[in-house]
């Protein structure tokens, strides 16, 4: 298929023509049957990176820094290995909420082992999430119960306890007693109303 040079459309095709030759852009047509083609490849692809145990299956390809597994199911795509497979298997994982390995291998990709859970849910199952080691203590590093009037939460929804914040401001205050006090006397002689007569 020939483009005349008269034809409005192109400046267009040489445009694109020359961005092609650069490796800069590829047809849409072209894009389509790379995806099309991939995607036929990409369950085959998948079970390659599946090691099947008598418990997890086990993802041997890349893992992020998390340690989760990564898989590319076409050239532009790159999805979690674990949702790809519940959602291989199982089905769809309902928009908002997460999957959740119930057996603690953040490589495992049996869907058995996964559970579709809320963010914080899932946040609360974790074993080495601070917030959750944090949310089941009981008592203050000095042991005062963080619990009924001893409670107190901050404005970054930290718990804290009354007791210990008592004595850290009454420290506090006798460290710096004079200088608090001469900063309090100054402030009124600033703001002491001035008569004219």
């Amino acid at each position: 298929m020939g483009v005349s040079k008269n034809s409005e459309n192109y400046n267009l095709w040489k445009e694109r023509l020359s961005l092609a030759n650069t490796g800069k852009i590829r047809s849409l047509e072209t894009k389509q049957k790379i995806s099309d083609s991939k995607k036929r490849d990409a369950i085959p692809r998948f079970w390659e990176k599946v090691e099947k145990t008598t418990t997890c299956w086990n993802w041997i390809a890349f893992k992020d820094k998390d340690g989760y597994g990564k898989f590319k199911p076409t050239i532009t795509e790159c999805v979690r290995a674990h949702r790809f497979s519940y959602e291989l298997i199982k089905g769809e994982i309902p928009e908002g909420l997460q999957l959740d390995h119930i057996c603690k291998n953040k490589a495992c990709v049996n869907p058995a082992h996964l559970e579709i859970v809320t963010c914080d849910e899932n946040i609360k199952r974790a074993d080495n999430q601070l917030t959750t080691i944090n949310s089941k203590k009981t008592h203050c590093p000095l042991g005062h119960p963080l619990s009924d009037h001893n409670l107190y939460i901050n404005c970054r929804g930290r718990r804290e306890c009354r007791t210990c914040l008592k004595a850290r401001k009454d420290k506090f205050y006798e460290n710096h007693k004079t200088e608090l006090q001469d900063k309090a006397r100054s402030y009124q002689r600033e703001k002491r109303p001035v008569f004219k007569s």
